[in-house]
């Protein structure tokens, strides 16, 4: 589930937040979403 949008990559090696909408909202974030609300749900 690891598909980083949202970044740059500094000359030093580091990243920089660009888009902070764009981290939290990856292509994956659906699939994140229900896996963690079906996880909680679970263990109610």
């Amino acid at each position: 589930m690891q598909t980083p949008q949202g970044y740059k990559r500094l000359p030093d090696g580091r990243f920089e937040v660009v888009s902070f909408f764009d981290v939290i909202f990856t292509p994956s974030f659906p699939y994140r979403l229900r896996h963690t609300v079906s996880a909680f749900l679970a263990g109610c």
